[in-house]
This record gives C-alpha cells, structure tokens and sequence, in this order.
C-alpha cells in the first residue's frame, strides 16, 4: 500500500524526493551550522521548494541550497550534501568553496574523474593561496601533478636581475608564478628575496577610503556655492582659521555644516518640510570606510630602500616589492604601481576578482599583475614610458587599458633592454 502511494507521489511531483531527504525528523529537531532549530527548518524548506525550480529561477537561492550542502555534509550525510552541491553549483559555479567540498565528496566516493575535474578547476582559477593548495593536496592525493602556468625557466644570460620582495599577504604559489613569468618574459634573472615585509612591518595606511570620501565631499560642497556662501558655511562651522590642508576633521565638520545649511533652505523654500537625511546618516554611511585604506607608493618604496640599501644606483639591479594592498602617490585616487631608480612597487589589488565584483580567474590576475610588474622593471632599468599603446610599457590610464595591452615589449622596448 505505501509503494502505491510513494511511486505516484514521485512521478507526480519531482520535489518530493528533494522533501523526503530534507525532512527527516533527526533534521528537523537538530541544531547545525549555526542555526536553531526553527531557522534550519525553515533554511531546509526553502531549499526543498528551490529545488524544484528551472535554473534561472532557482539561481537566487544558491547561497541557501550551499549553506545546506555544508550542514549535510558536517552530519556526514554524503550522499544528500552531493545532491545539494551539485544543485548549488549548477548556478553558482565559481564558489570555490563548494567546488573544493564538492570534489573531496567525489575523491570519498571513488569519482576520480569528477574529483580530479573539480580539484583542477579550482587550482588553475583561484585567487586564494589557502583554495590553491586545498586543490593541489586533493591532485597530489589522485596522483596528479599540476602543469605549472610559466615551464622550468631557460638559463638566463640578461645581465639585469630582479628580486621580487612580498609586501603584506601575497600567496606562494601565485607569488612563484609571477616570478616565472617575470623570468620568461622579460628574460632577466628573477630572484625572490627570502627579506619579506609583513602586514605589521607596513605600519598603518596612509590614507583611508574614509578620508578620500571626505574630501570628495567637501570639494563638491565648496564648488557649488558662491565665495560668499562658503565664507558663511565656514564661519558656521567654526574652522574660519584652521588650515583645511590634508585635515580631515576640519573638512568633515564644513561638510556638516553644509548639509545644517542646505536643509535649512530647503525647509524654507519647501512645503514638504524636512527631507529627512540628517547628519548622523550621513557619518554612519562613512564609517565603514574608516577600515579600509591605502598606503603611500612613495613610503613603500623608502621601506624598500632601507631593506635593500646595495641596490642604489646599479644599472643592472632592480627591487619589486609586490603587495596585496592598494596604494597611491601624490593626490592621484590609486596606483598599480609606481618606481624610483632602482626601486619599485607593484599592487595587485585592484585586479582580483574580488574587487571587480567578478569571478575568480587567476590566470587573468596573473597576466595583469605581469604587465604592470614588467613595466616597473623597466623603468627601474632606466627606460621610459613607451608611446606604443599595445606596448607592455605603455601607460595604462585604467584597468580596460591595462587590458588591451600587450604582455611583451614592443621592439623598441625590447631593443632599449638589450634583449
């Protein structure tokens, strides 16, 4: 009687399966991932509806249907945490999180052909150095050694020589690919320093996103009003004698007070009244930017000099320091990179994935990172910013500029090198 009941139920209603794995009673009474009991009942019905849905539809619920994958599979429930991966992953593929989970339930189970897939997609793409090696240890385990992106480098005969120094975090393995890539293309010695400079030894950022947000308030402020109008907003705001250069606090209190000022005139001027935006909305929009910052090329740069003093004026020696961080010089909003004689530093921040709200793809991060690192050489080797703009050393105004460029020097570059 039961099997007259289930069978027609399935072929009626493909979520019931989805329903009879999700529901069981030990689920629905237990306490998992953070959640209480109620809160994963409710997590495991959306997830049982989702499942249900076309691939367009059901997108919007991945972050759900991964979250469950992740409790099943810490239950040791396999074989529902695979079903709920597969599902998850279908429209969120590039959670490299939940491919790496996803393949080492393939390696449990024997779907060596699966695991080795997933494990190589995530080594071969990922941005992150703890990912990386996760998927090299779960190939190494299949007995799969990945191919390196840059070969074992050729005997180089250059008579210029790099040394790559890590500033901040800067994973190995991507750390060891710039390197040899750096050694391929440019065809100099690349050495990395064992010298690197930790988060701590860059001291604290120059300048904060909080202090550029600030600034570009105030400018926009005292640009739309006459000298008249300022001269009042700044006698208001009390900052009538304070030197406004570089001085956050003063420009942030003229700021508030001309919001004080522009509310007072639009009330009067208005039969609406107030439109609500007060100050304290304004200084609670800012204060996440307080925590994120850059720091000075320039100081970065000095820190390296005194790191590497015998490096002064060599024709045939240069100094990359290569960081995670962002960074900038003079009053420009950032910088990939920037040099001085001898010396320079290169940012990769602003190519991940991650800041570009894009998906992971290391090969791509790798290749800009090359382009602006050759560049930096170069300059440090004495040659100037290239006029050809498909040249490597061209001038890359932004990250689409960057993008069209070339990864190798132009003849003139390469001829300027000695190459």
């Amino acid at each position: 009687m039961i099997l007259i009941i289930i069978i027609p139920l399935i072929i009626l209603n493909p979520c019931f399966l989805f329903e009879q794995l999700l529901f069981s009673e030990e689920a629905s009474l237990s306490s998992e991932g953070g959640l209480s009991k109620n809160e994963l009942a409710e997590l495991e019905k959306r997830v049982a509806k989702a499942c249900c849905l076309e691939a367009h539809d059901r997108a919007k619920y991945s972050d759900d249907i991964l979250k469950l994958a992740k409790i099943k599979k810490d239950q040791g429930k396999i074989d529902e945490a695979e079903k709920l991966y597969e599902n998850g992953l279908e429209t969120d593929g590039w959670n490299m999180d939940a491919k790496l989970d996803l393949a080492n339930i393939y390696l449990e189970k024997g779907k060596k052909e699966q695991a080795s897939n997933g494990f190589d997609f995530v080594y071969r793409r990922s941005e992150n150095e703890d990912y990386i090696q996760r998927a090299y240890q779960g190939l190494k385990t299949l007995g799969i050694i990945p191919d390196a992106t840059y070969g074992e480098p050729e005997k180089v005969k250059s008579r210029h020589t790099v040394v790559l120094v890590p500033m901040g975090f800067v994973g190995r393995t991507f750390f060891d690919e710039v390197a040899k890539g750096l050694r391929h293309e440019l065809g100099a010695n690349v050495e990395i320093s064992d010298q690197s400079f930790s988060k701590e030894d860059l001291g604290s950022y120059d300048r904060t996103e909080y202090q550029k947000l600030v600034l570009y308030y105030f400018q926009a402020a005292r640009d739309s009003v006459s000298p008249d109008e300022f001269n009042k907003v700044l006698e208001r705001s009390g900052q009538m004698s304070v030197d406004l250069t570089n001085n956050t606090e003063a420009q942030l209190q003229i700021v508030l007070a001309f919001s004080d000022y522009f509310r007072e005139l639009q009330k009067a001027s208005s039969t609406t009244g107030d439109a609500g935006y007060t100050n304290d909305d304004f200084l609670n929009m800012l204060e996440p930017y307080q925590h994120r910052g850059q720091f000075d090329c320039d100081r970065l740069i000095e820190l390296l000099k005194e790191r590497f003093p015998d490096a002064r004026g060599a024709d045939d020696l240069s100094i990359i320091g290569l960081t995670d961080e962002d960074i900038y010089f003079n009053n420009y909003n950032f910088a990939f990179g920037g040099a001085q004689y001898n010396y320079a530093v290169v940012s990769y921040y602003r190519f991940t994935g991650q800041f570009n709200h894009s998906s992971e793809n290391r090969k791509l991060l790798l290749e800009r990172t090359l382009k602006q690192t050759i560049s930096s050489s170069l300059y440090t080797f004495r040659i100037g910013r290239c006029s050809i703009p498909d040249c490597v050393h061209a001038y890359p105004s932004n990250l689409e500029t960057l993008d069209q460029k070339d990864l190798r020097m132009c003849s003139v570059c390469r001829l300027a090198l000695g190459k």
